[in-house]
Protein backbone atom coordinates (compact mmCIF):
# COMPACT_ATOMS: atom_id res chain seq x y z
CA UNK A 1 0.00 0.00 0.00
CA UNK A 2 2.89 2.37 0.55
CA UNK A 3 3.61 2.51 -3.20
CA UNK A 4 0.68 4.91 -3.48
CA UNK A 5 2.25 7.48 -1.19
CA UNK A 6 2.76 11.11 -2.15
CA UNK A 7 6.08 12.67 -1.12
CA UNK A 8 7.13 16.33 -0.90
CA UNK A 9 10.81 17.17 -1.41
CA UNK A 10 11.90 20.52 0.07
CA UNK A 11 15.46 21.69 -0.73
CA UNK A 12 16.91 24.92 -2.08
CA UNK A 13 19.50 23.01 -4.14
CA UNK A 14 17.99 22.16 -7.56
CA UNK A 15 20.49 19.31 -8.11
CA UNK A 16 19.50 17.66 -4.81
CA UNK A 17 15.80 18.10 -5.62
CA UNK A 18 16.25 16.54 -9.05
CA UNK A 19 18.31 13.63 -7.67
CA UNK A 20 15.84 12.73 -4.94
CA UNK A 21 12.81 13.19 -7.20
CA UNK A 22 14.28 10.92 -9.89
CA UNK A 23 15.04 8.02 -7.57
CA UNK A 24 11.84 8.33 -5.52
CA UNK A 25 9.61 8.44 -8.62
CA UNK A 26 11.42 5.34 -9.92
CA UNK A 27 10.12 3.56 -6.82
CA UNK A 28 6.55 4.34 -7.87
CA UNK A 29 5.83 7.24 -5.53
CA UNK A 30 4.23 10.54 -6.53
CA UNK A 31 6.59 13.47 -5.92
CA UNK A 32 6.19 17.25 -5.54
CA UNK A 33 9.06 19.69 -4.98
CA UNK A 34 9.40 23.06 -3.22
CA UNK A 35 12.40 25.32 -2.65
CA UNK A 36 11.71 27.28 0.53
CA UNK A 37 10.16 27.01 3.95
CA UNK A 38 7.84 29.88 3.10
CA UNK A 39 6.34 27.85 0.24
CA UNK A 40 5.70 24.93 2.58
CA UNK A 41 4.03 27.17 5.18
CA UNK A 42 1.83 28.66 2.48
CA UNK A 43 0.86 25.20 1.22
CA UNK A 44 -0.15 24.13 4.73
CA UNK A 45 -3.23 26.29 4.28
CA UNK A 46 -4.33 24.41 1.16
CA UNK A 47 -3.41 21.46 -1.04
CA UNK A 48 -1.19 19.85 1.62
CA UNK A 49 -1.90 16.16 1.24
CA UNK A 50 1.42 14.38 1.63
CA UNK A 51 2.33 11.14 3.33
CA UNK A 52 5.98 12.15 3.75
CA UNK A 53 8.12 15.29 3.58
CA UNK A 54 11.87 15.16 2.87
CA UNK A 55 12.94 18.43 4.47
CA UNK A 56 16.27 20.21 4.20
CA UNK A 57 17.23 21.69 7.58
CA UNK A 58 19.20 24.68 6.27
CA UNK A 59 16.68 26.52 4.12
CA UNK A 60 16.90 30.23 3.32
CA UNK A 61 14.41 32.29 5.35
CA UNK A 62 12.24 30.00 7.46
CA UNK A 63 14.50 27.09 8.42
CA UNK A 64 13.70 23.39 8.45
CA UNK A 65 13.10 23.16 12.20
CA UNK A 66 10.37 25.83 12.03
CA UNK A 67 8.77 24.08 9.06
CA UNK A 68 8.94 20.72 10.87
CA UNK A 69 7.10 22.11 13.89
CA UNK A 70 4.45 23.69 11.66
CA UNK A 71 3.86 20.41 9.80
CA UNK A 72 3.60 18.43 13.03
CA UNK A 73 1.20 20.99 14.45
CA UNK A 74 -1.12 21.05 11.41
CA UNK A 75 -0.68 17.55 9.93
CA UNK A 76 0.35 15.15 12.66
CA UNK A 77 -0.13 12.10 10.42
CA UNK A 78 2.45 13.34 7.88
CA UNK A 79 5.93 11.83 8.33
CA UNK A 80 9.01 14.08 8.09
CA UNK A 81 12.60 13.09 7.34
CA UNK A 82 15.19 15.80 7.99
CA UNK A 83 18.13 16.21 5.58
CA UNK A 84 21.08 18.27 6.69
CA UNK A 85 24.61 18.95 5.61
CA UNK A 86 25.67 19.26 9.21
CA UNK A 87 26.52 15.90 10.72
CA UNK A 88 25.29 16.89 14.12
CA UNK A 89 23.85 14.24 16.41
CA UNK A 90 22.47 17.00 18.60
CA UNK A 91 20.58 18.50 15.65
CA UNK A 92 19.21 15.13 14.66
CA UNK A 93 18.05 14.36 18.20
CA UNK A 94 16.38 17.78 18.39
CA UNK A 95 14.57 17.14 15.12
CA UNK A 96 13.33 13.72 16.25
CA UNK A 97 12.16 15.22 19.57
CA UNK A 98 10.21 17.78 17.54
CA UNK A 99 8.46 15.00 15.65
CA UNK A 100 10.71 13.97 12.75
CA UNK A 101 10.74 10.27 11.91
CA UNK A 102 14.49 10.22 11.19
CA UNK A 103 17.30 12.33 9.75
CA UNK A 104 20.04 11.79 7.19
CA UNK A 105 23.19 13.80 6.50
CA UNK A 106 24.52 15.13 3.19
CA UNK A 107 26.19 13.73 1.22
CA UNK A 108 23.86 10.75 1.55
CA UNK A 109 23.74 7.31 0.02
CA UNK A 110 20.64 7.10 -2.19
CA UNK A 111 19.92 3.49 -1.16
CA UNK A 112 20.09 4.52 2.48
CA UNK A 113 17.69 7.40 1.81
CA UNK A 114 15.22 5.14 -0.01
CA UNK A 115 15.35 2.65 2.86
CA UNK A 116 14.51 5.38 5.39
CA UNK A 117 11.68 6.55 3.12
CA UNK A 118 10.35 2.99 2.95
CA UNK A 119 10.56 2.52 6.73
CA UNK A 120 8.82 5.83 7.36
CA UNK A 121 5.92 5.01 5.06
CA UNK A 122 5.59 1.50 6.47
CA UNK A 123 5.33 2.95 9.98
CA UNK A 124 2.71 5.48 8.85
CA UNK A 125 0.74 2.72 7.11
CA UNK A 126 0.71 0.60 10.26
CA UNK A 127 -0.63 3.56 12.24
CA UNK A 128 -3.35 4.20 9.67
CA UNK A 129 -4.30 0.51 9.62
CA UNK A 130 -4.62 0.50 13.39
CA UNK A 131 -6.85 3.57 13.15
CA UNK A 132 -8.98 1.88 10.47
CA UNK A 133 -9.40 -1.18 12.68
CA UNK A 134 -10.45 0.97 15.62
CA UNK A 135 -12.96 2.79 13.42
CA UNK A 136 -14.29 -0.49 12.09
CA UNK A 137 -14.86 -1.77 15.61
CA UNK A 138 -16.16 1.34 17.31
CA UNK A 139 -17.53 3.58 14.57
CA UNK A 140 -19.69 1.66 12.07
CA UNK A 141 -20.63 3.47 8.88
CA UNK A 142 -23.62 5.69 9.58
CA UNK A 143 -24.66 6.50 6.01
CA UNK A 144 -28.38 6.04 5.60
CA UNK A 145 -28.40 4.88 1.98
CA UNK A 146 -26.00 2.08 2.88
CA UNK A 147 -28.41 0.71 5.46
CA UNK A 148 -29.69 -2.67 4.32
CA UNK A 149 -29.30 -6.39 4.69
CA UNK A 150 -30.61 -7.47 1.29
CA UNK A 151 -28.32 -9.54 -0.91
CA UNK A 152 -27.98 -6.77 -3.48
CA UNK A 153 -26.93 -4.23 -0.82
CA UNK A 154 -24.40 -6.66 0.64
CA UNK A 155 -22.93 -6.92 -2.85
CA UNK A 156 -22.82 -3.10 -3.17
CA UNK A 157 -20.95 -2.83 0.14
CA UNK A 158 -18.50 -5.51 -1.03
CA UNK A 159 -17.83 -3.57 -4.23
CA UNK A 160 -17.35 -0.33 -2.26
CA UNK A 161 -14.63 -2.01 -0.17
CA UNK A 162 -12.90 -3.35 -3.28
CA UNK A 163 -13.09 0.01 -5.06
CA UNK A 164 -11.73 1.83 -2.01
CA UNK A 165 -8.67 -0.43 -1.92
CA UNK A 166 -7.73 0.43 -5.52
CA UNK A 167 -6.82 3.65 -7.35
CA UNK A 168 -8.90 2.78 -10.42
CA UNK A 169 -11.53 5.13 -11.79
CA UNK A 170 -15.06 4.15 -10.78
CA UNK A 171 -18.38 4.47 -12.61
CA UNK A 172 -21.54 4.29 -10.49
CA UNK A 173 -24.82 3.68 -12.33
CA UNK A 174 -28.35 3.73 -11.02
CA UNK A 175 -31.61 5.66 -11.19
CA UNK A 176 -32.06 9.01 -9.46
CA UNK A 177 -32.52 8.58 -5.73
CA UNK A 178 -30.55 5.33 -5.35
CA UNK A 179 -27.66 7.00 -3.51
CA UNK A 180 -24.86 7.34 -6.07
CA UNK A 181 -23.19 10.31 -4.34
CA UNK A 182 -23.34 8.53 -0.98
CA UNK A 183 -21.59 5.50 -2.46
CA UNK A 184 -18.97 7.73 -4.08
CA UNK A 185 -18.26 9.42 -0.77
CA UNK A 186 -18.04 6.06 1.01
CA UNK A 187 -15.40 4.96 -1.51
CA UNK A 188 -13.47 8.19 -0.97
CA UNK A 189 -13.56 8.03 2.83
CA UNK A 190 -12.19 4.49 2.88
CA UNK A 191 -9.56 4.97 0.18
CA UNK A 192 -5.94 6.11 -0.08
CA UNK A 193 -7.32 9.54 -1.02
CA UNK A 194 -9.35 10.05 2.15
CA UNK A 195 -7.07 12.81 3.50
CA UNK A 196 -7.71 14.89 0.40
CA UNK A 197 -10.89 16.77 -0.60
CA UNK A 198 -14.06 15.24 -2.02
CA UNK A 199 -15.13 17.60 -4.81
CA UNK A 200 -18.59 17.16 -6.34
CA UNK A 201 -19.33 18.34 -9.87
CA UNK A 202 -22.87 18.15 -11.27
CA UNK A 203 -22.07 18.02 -14.98
CA UNK A 204 -25.71 18.60 -15.88
CA UNK A 205 -25.98 21.83 -13.90
CA UNK A 206 -23.10 23.71 -15.55
CA UNK A 207 -23.84 25.68 -18.74
CA UNK A 208 -21.94 24.23 -21.70
CA UNK A 209 -20.17 27.56 -22.23
CA UNK A 210 -18.72 27.46 -18.72
CA UNK A 211 -17.96 23.82 -18.20
CA UNK A 212 -14.32 23.92 -19.33
CA UNK A 213 -13.61 26.91 -17.08
CA UNK A 214 -15.31 25.13 -14.15
CA UNK A 215 -13.45 21.87 -14.64
CA UNK A 216 -10.02 23.03 -15.76
CA UNK A 217 -9.73 26.56 -14.34
CA UNK A 218 -8.39 29.66 -16.09
CA UNK A 219 -5.59 32.20 -15.96
CA UNK A 220 -6.12 35.87 -15.24
CA UNK A 221 -7.09 37.63 -18.46
CA UNK A 222 -7.90 34.40 -20.32
CA UNK A 223 -11.27 35.85 -21.32
CA UNK A 224 -13.57 38.73 -20.47
CA UNK A 225 -14.24 38.91 -16.71
CA UNK A 226 -11.35 36.55 -15.94
CA UNK A 227 -10.08 38.96 -13.31
CA UNK A 228 -7.91 36.52 -11.39
CA UNK A 229 -6.34 33.08 -11.61
CA UNK A 230 -9.00 30.50 -10.76
CA UNK A 231 -8.39 26.82 -10.09
CA UNK A 232 -10.75 24.37 -11.75
CA UNK A 233 -12.50 21.48 -10.02
CA UNK A 234 -9.70 19.07 -10.92
CA UNK A 235 -7.08 21.22 -9.19
CA UNK A 236 -9.39 21.68 -6.22
CA UNK A 237 -9.61 17.89 -5.91
CA UNK A 238 -5.81 17.45 -5.90
CA UNK A 239 -4.76 14.46 -3.72
CA UNK A 240 -8.41 13.63 -3.15
CA UNK A 241 -11.41 12.54 -5.21
CA UNK A 242 -13.39 14.33 -7.90
CA UNK A 243 -16.97 13.07 -8.29
CA UNK A 244 -18.41 13.75 -11.76
CA UNK A 245 -22.15 13.32 -11.31
CA UNK A 246 -24.38 13.07 -14.40
CA UNK A 247 -21.30 12.58 -16.58
CA UNK A 248 -23.57 11.70 -19.50
CA UNK A 249 -24.43 15.43 -19.72
CA UNK A 250 -20.85 16.48 -20.55
CA UNK A 251 -20.64 18.20 -23.94
CA UNK A 252 -18.70 16.24 -26.55
CA UNK A 253 -15.78 18.71 -26.63
CA UNK A 254 -15.43 18.52 -22.85
CA UNK A 255 -15.43 14.71 -23.12
CA UNK A 256 -12.38 14.93 -25.39
CA UNK A 257 -10.49 17.08 -22.89
CA UNK A 258 -11.52 14.87 -19.96
CA UNK A 259 -10.16 11.85 -21.81
CA UNK A 260 -6.80 13.60 -22.24
CA UNK A 261 -6.69 14.52 -18.56
CA UNK A 262 -7.32 10.89 -17.57
CA UNK A 263 -4.66 9.64 -19.99
CA UNK A 264 -1.98 12.22 -19.19
CA UNK A 265 -2.87 12.84 -15.51
CA UNK A 266 -2.34 16.55 -16.02
CA UNK A 267 -4.41 19.66 -16.71
CA UNK A 268 -3.79 23.04 -18.35
CA UNK A 269 -5.84 26.05 -17.30
CA UNK A 270 -7.63 28.03 -20.01
CA UNK A 271 -5.27 30.73 -21.24
CA UNK A 272 -2.25 29.06 -19.63
CA UNK A 273 0.67 26.90 -20.71
CA UNK A 274 1.67 25.25 -17.41
CA UNK A 275 1.09 21.50 -17.18
CA UNK A 276 -0.28 20.78 -13.72
CA UNK A 277 0.30 17.18 -12.62
CA UNK A 278 -2.74 15.59 -11.03
CA UNK A 279 -2.76 13.11 -8.16
CA UNK A 280 -6.40 12.23 -7.64
CA UNK A 281 -9.16 9.68 -8.09
CA UNK A 282 -12.03 10.07 -10.55
CA UNK A 283 -15.46 8.70 -9.68
CA UNK A 284 -18.26 9.26 -12.18
CA UNK A 285 -21.98 8.58 -11.98
CA UNK A 286 -24.91 8.46 -14.35
CA UNK A 287 -28.60 7.62 -14.29
CA UNK A 288 -28.74 6.84 -18.03
CA UNK A 289 -27.43 3.95 -20.07
CA UNK A 290 -24.09 5.16 -21.39
CA UNK A 291 -23.86 2.31 -23.88
CA UNK A 292 -27.03 3.63 -25.52
CA UNK A 293 -25.51 7.13 -25.59
CA UNK A 294 -22.41 5.65 -27.20
CA UNK A 295 -24.51 4.02 -29.95
CA UNK A 296 -26.19 7.39 -30.55
CA UNK A 297 -22.78 9.08 -30.88
CA UNK A 298 -23.44 11.23 -27.78
CA UNK A 299 -20.79 9.70 -25.53
CA UNK A 300 -17.24 8.69 -26.41
CA UNK A 301 -16.56 4.98 -26.26
CA UNK A 302 -12.89 5.47 -25.31
CA UNK A 303 -13.93 7.75 -22.42
CA UNK A 304 -16.42 5.16 -21.18
CA UNK A 305 -13.75 2.48 -20.90
CA UNK A 306 -11.46 4.92 -19.08
CA UNK A 307 -14.00 5.81 -16.40
CA UNK A 308 -15.63 2.39 -16.06
CA UNK A 309 -12.58 0.44 -14.93
CA UNK A 310 -14.59 -0.38 -11.81
CA UNK A 311 -18.37 -0.51 -12.28
CA UNK A 312 -20.96 -0.38 -9.48
CA UNK A 313 -24.64 -0.66 -10.47
CA UNK A 314 -26.98 0.43 -7.67
CA UNK A 315 -30.30 -1.39 -7.26
CA UNK A 316 -33.57 0.50 -6.99
CA UNK A 317 -35.50 0.44 -3.72
CA UNK A 318 -38.09 -1.91 -5.24
CA UNK A 319 -35.31 -4.49 -5.75
CA UNK A 320 -34.40 -4.41 -2.06
CA UNK A 321 -37.84 -4.68 -0.44
CA UNK A 322 -36.48 -6.23 2.75
CA UNK A 323 -34.51 -3.01 3.39
CA UNK A 324 -37.52 -0.65 3.24
CA UNK A 325 -38.53 -0.95 6.89
CA UNK A 326 -34.91 -0.68 8.06
CA UNK A 327 -34.57 2.56 6.12
CA UNK A 328 -37.97 3.79 7.29
CA UNK A 329 -37.10 3.33 10.95
CA UNK A 330 -33.76 5.05 10.40
CA UNK A 331 -35.41 8.08 8.78
CA UNK A 332 -38.07 8.30 11.47
CA UNK A 333 -35.39 8.32 14.15
CA UNK A 334 -33.23 10.81 12.24
CA UNK A 335 -35.99 13.36 11.62
CA UNK A 336 -37.74 12.87 14.95
CA UNK A 337 -34.47 13.79 16.65
CA UNK A 338 -33.94 16.67 14.23
CA UNK A 339 -37.41 18.06 15.04
CA UNK A 340 -36.77 17.46 18.76
CA UNK A 341 -39.75 15.20 19.29
CA UNK A 342 -40.18 11.61 20.53
CA UNK A 343 -39.25 9.01 17.92
CA UNK A 344 -42.35 8.03 15.97
CA UNK A 345 -43.19 4.40 15.20
CA UNK A 346 -45.20 2.76 12.42
CA UNK A 347 -48.34 0.67 12.79
CA UNK A 348 -48.61 -2.66 10.99
CA UNK A 349 -50.79 -1.10 8.32
CA UNK A 350 -48.26 1.72 7.74
CA UNK A 351 -45.47 -0.83 7.38
CA UNK A 352 -47.57 -2.79 4.88
CA UNK A 353 -48.30 0.38 2.95
CA UNK A 354 -44.60 1.24 2.70
CA UNK A 355 -43.51 -2.24 1.65
CA UNK A 356 -46.21 -2.65 -1.02
CA UNK A 357 -45.78 0.77 -2.64
CA UNK A 358 -43.83 1.18 -5.88
CA UNK A 359 -40.97 3.57 -5.05
CA UNK A 360 -40.17 5.22 -8.34
CA UNK A 361 -38.04 7.83 -6.53
CA UNK A 362 -36.22 5.12 -4.57
CA UNK A 363 -34.52 5.93 -1.23
CA UNK A 364 -34.85 9.68 -1.74
CA UNK A 365 -38.63 9.33 -2.19
CA UNK A 366 -38.94 7.15 0.93
CA UNK A 367 -36.98 9.68 2.98
CA UNK A 368 -39.13 12.55 1.70
CA UNK A 369 -42.33 10.63 2.44
CA UNK A 370 -41.41 9.94 6.06
CA UNK A 371 -40.15 13.44 6.80
CA UNK A 372 -43.36 14.92 5.33
CA UNK A 373 -45.39 12.52 7.43
CA UNK A 374 -43.68 13.68 10.61
CA UNK A 375 -44.21 17.34 9.71
CA UNK A 376 -47.91 16.77 8.99
CA UNK A 377 -48.44 14.84 12.24
CA UNK A 378 -46.49 16.74 14.90
CA UNK A 379 -48.48 15.34 17.86
CA UNK A 380 -48.55 11.71 16.78
CA UNK A 381 -46.11 9.13 18.12
CA UNK A 382 -47.75 6.22 16.25
CA UNK A 383 -48.19 6.68 12.49
CA UNK A 384 -50.86 4.81 10.53
CA UNK A 385 -51.21 4.16 6.80
CA UNK A 386 -53.61 7.08 6.49
CA UNK A 387 -50.98 9.42 7.95
CA UNK A 388 -48.41 8.72 5.28
CA UNK A 389 -47.70 11.68 3.02
CA UNK A 390 -46.37 10.54 -0.31
CA UNK A 391 -44.76 12.68 -2.96
CA UNK A 392 -46.75 15.10 -5.16
CA UNK A 393 -48.62 13.25 -7.88
CA UNK A 394 -49.33 10.22 -5.74
CA UNK A 395 -52.63 9.41 -4.00
CA UNK A 396 -53.75 7.64 -0.88
CA UNK A 397 -55.58 4.40 -1.62
CA UNK A 398 -58.89 3.58 0.08
CA UNK A 399 -57.16 0.65 1.76
CA UNK A 400 -54.53 2.99 3.19
CA UNK A 401 -57.07 5.54 4.39
CA UNK A 402 -59.27 3.03 6.17
CA UNK A 403 -56.58 0.59 7.32
CA UNK A 404 -56.92 1.74 10.93
CA UNK A 405 -60.71 1.51 10.87
CA UNK A 406 -63.36 3.78 9.38
CA UNK A 407 -62.47 7.47 9.84
CA UNK A 408 -65.07 10.25 9.81
CA UNK A 409 -65.72 11.49 6.30
CA UNK A 410 -64.97 15.07 7.30
CA UNK A 411 -61.51 14.04 8.51
CA UNK A 412 -60.76 12.26 5.24
CA UNK A 413 -62.13 15.20 3.21
CA UNK A 414 -60.05 17.72 5.17
CA UNK A 415 -56.90 15.64 4.64
CA UNK A 416 -57.49 15.39 0.88
CA UNK A 417 -58.25 19.12 0.50
CA UNK A 418 -55.18 20.06 2.56
CA UNK A 419 -52.97 17.96 0.27
CA UNK A 420 -54.52 19.51 -2.84
CA UNK A 421 -53.93 23.04 -1.51
CA UNK A 422 -50.31 22.27 -0.69
CA UNK A 423 -49.68 20.72 -4.08
CA UNK A 424 -51.08 23.76 -5.91
CA UNK A 425 -49.43 26.37 -3.72
CA UNK A 426 -52.82 27.57 -2.40
CA UNK A 427 -54.33 28.17 -5.83
CA UNK A 428 -58.08 27.56 -5.42
CA UNK A 429 -58.75 27.16 -9.15
CA UNK A 430 -55.99 24.58 -9.65
CA UNK A 431 -56.93 22.68 -6.49
CA UNK A 432 -60.60 22.61 -7.51
CA UNK A 433 -59.64 21.30 -10.94
CA UNK A 434 -57.60 18.48 -9.38
CA UNK A 435 -60.42 17.61 -6.98
CA UNK A 436 -63.12 17.85 -9.69
CA UNK A 437 -64.96 20.29 -7.43
CA UNK A 438 -66.63 23.65 -7.99
CA UNK A 439 -64.29 26.49 -7.09
CA UNK A 440 -66.79 28.20 -4.79
CA UNK A 441 -67.58 24.95 -2.98
CA UNK A 442 -63.88 24.31 -2.41
CA UNK A 443 -63.35 27.83 -1.11
CA UNK A 444 -66.13 27.42 1.48
CA UNK A 445 -64.71 24.10 2.65
CA UNK A 446 -61.19 25.56 2.88
CA UNK A 447 -62.56 28.30 5.13
CA UNK A 448 -64.67 25.90 7.18
CA UNK A 449 -61.78 23.53 7.89
CA UNK A 450 -59.38 26.38 8.65
CA UNK A 451 -56.93 25.06 6.06
CA UNK A 452 -55.61 28.53 5.22
CA UNK A 453 -54.74 29.01 8.87
CA UNK A 454 -52.84 25.73 8.85
CA UNK A 455 -50.88 26.66 5.71
CA UNK A 456 -50.06 30.37 5.83
CA UNK A 457 -47.83 29.98 2.78
CA UNK A 458 -50.83 28.85 0.75
CA UNK A 459 -53.13 31.91 0.67
CA UNK A 460 -55.45 32.07 -2.36
CA UNK A 461 -55.28 35.05 -4.66
CA UNK A 462 -58.17 37.50 -4.97
CA UNK A 463 -59.06 36.28 -8.42
CA UNK A 464 -59.57 32.72 -7.22
CA UNK A 465 -61.51 33.33 -4.02
CA UNK A 466 -65.04 33.08 -5.26
CA UNK A 467 -67.17 32.05 -8.19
Amino acid sequence: MTQYATILVVDDDPAIRALMSFHIENKGYAVDVLETGEEVIERLDHDFNYDLVLLDMMLPGIDGMQVLKAIRREYAACQVIIITGHASVKLGVEAIKSGAFDFICKPFNIDQLLQIVHNSLETAELRKENARLRNTIWQPVGISELIGQSMCMKEVKRLIRLAAESRANVLITGESGTGKEIVAKAIHLNSHFSRGPFVVVNCGAIPSTLIEAELFGYEKGAFTNALQLTKGKFEQAQYGTIFLDEISELPFEAQVKLLRIIQEKEVVRIGGNELIKLHLRIIAATNVRLRERMKQGMFREDLYYRIALFLIDLPGLNERGEDILLLAKHFLQKYSEFEERPVAVLTDSAEKSLTTRCWSGHVRELENCLYRTLLHNPEKSCLSAGDLHFLPGSTHSIEQIFAEGIRPFSEVEQSVITDAMRLTGGNISKAAEKLKMARGTLYRKVKAYGILDQTPDSQPSEETRSD
